[in-house]
């Protein structure tokens, strides 16, 4: 036989066998529970072969998850939650098939003592750090876990387990009549954290919960292709207005703004203070992780003239970096890495830290700014 048949024939024969290897038909699911069988939200499940991670998701405000698609195997769940010991077992999936497996996290009472520890010291006020005055440089004891003015944060140091992702009520507007109420507000403020959010919820095959989106930020995300006002004037508005598609006796009005777009060669000099929450639960791939990741791609953008200082909380607040310029990207980057989750959460504490901070690098007419980074409540100190 000719050898090009030949290897023709071969090759067709894996496509024909690439192709007709159908997407997993088996399933694992169950509930994740504590020790009182109260279901568990927002628990990391993960389903490894060998080495290969397969599928994840996380489990719902009742602690219930499933994971889809799966071929027929022996596959190993690790699921993972702050503040609990993390569950490791071995689970074999059957074709089209669901496999049932609930799993009990025990609280992880080590970390729980460490915590009760650091804040009963911290509520003593036990904390030796000097600041000289309007320099705002704060010396710091960082040889033990307690000492000084902000307790490292070490790897396994979190927080006792409870759910902070809680959102407020949204109430839908009521119809007013323009005859009695002549003036409206609409939102213009482009925030990208409920795209991301919703982002977040469908890709680990969730819908998000309700008030857990504000639509006019949704929309706002995106850009939009409106041309760059012309003249003296800083921002154009554009409108547009059709029948409303869900009640035609209604008819909905589009406004959209457009500002000028600013030169940022050309832009006053920043003085930025990061403000990062490094307590346990932002111990998550999608939290402290994703701060560090966005702070580098920021950082490649300063100029010599900007400034960049972070001062993070845990159970105490502390300067990890001092203001620093932007051509000292190789410092800070590394000040970044540094950042690790764990302890309780001084707000109070990290929000003065960081005014101190800002006001002594202050730069006159320059885009000066504190950037909180967080994902709950603020539990020792102020609140």
């Amino acid at each position: 036989m000719n050898k090009k048949i030949m290897i023709l024939i071969l090759v067709v024969g894996l496509l024909t066998t690439i192709i007709a290897q159908p997407k997993g038909t088996g399933s694992i699911s169950g509930t994740i529970r504590d020790s009182a069988q109260n279901g568990l939200a927002n628990a990391a499940i993960e389903a490894f072969l060998g080495t290969q991670r397969i599928a994840a998701t996380r489990s719902d405000a009742k602690g219930a998850y499933k994971l889809t698609q799966l071929n027929p195997g022996k596959y190993t769940v690790i699921v993972k939650l702050t503040g609990y010991k993390t569950s490791t077992e071995d689970v074999t999936v059957n074709a089209a098939k669901n496999s049932i497996h609930n799993v009990t996290l025990k609280v992880d009472e080590v970390v729980l003592m460490q915590e009760q520890l650091e804040s009963s010291i911290y509520a003593k006020g036990d904390i030796r750090a000097t600041a000289s005055g309007r320099s705002g440089n704060v010396m710091m004891d960082m040889s033990g876990p307690i000492s000084g003015a902000y307790a490292a944060p070490y790897p396994g140091r979190i927080m006792p387990p409870h759910d902070t992702e809680e959102y407020a009520a949204i109430n839908p507007n009521i119809f007013h009549s323009p005859l009695t109420e002549p003036l409206s507000t609409f939102s213009i403020d482009v925030d990208t954290a409920n795209y991301s959010n919703l982002r977040r919820y469908l890709n680990q095959g969730q819908l998000p919960p309700k008030n857990s989106i504000r639509i006019e930020e949704l929309i706002n995300y995106f850009s939009y292709d409106y041309p760059e006002p012309k003249g003296q004037h800083p921002f154009s508005v554009y409108t547009e207005m059709g029948v409303n598609p869900w009640n035609q006796k209604r008819n909905l009005v589009h406004i959209g703004i457009k500002g000028r777009a600013i030169d940022l060669k050309t832009a006053p000099a920043s003085n930025l203070v990061f403000l990062i929450d490094v307590s346990g639960s932002m111990n998550s791939p999608q939290k402290l992780p994703l701060v560090k990741e966005s702070m580098k791609m920021l950082v490649e953008n300063l100029r010599p003239q900007d400034k960049i200082a972070m001062v993070v909380y845990a159970g105490k607040a502390g300067l990890v970096l001092p203001s620093s310029d932007g051509a000292e990207k190789a410092k800070i980057i590394q000040a970044i890495d540094n950042l690790e989750a764990g302890g309780s959460t001084a707000g109070g504490a990290g929000i003065r830290l960081a005014y101190e901070t800002a006001l002594d690098n202050l730069i006159k007419g320059g885009n000066n700014r504190i950037i909180l980074c967080t994902d709950g409540d603020f539990n020792v100190g102020v609140s």
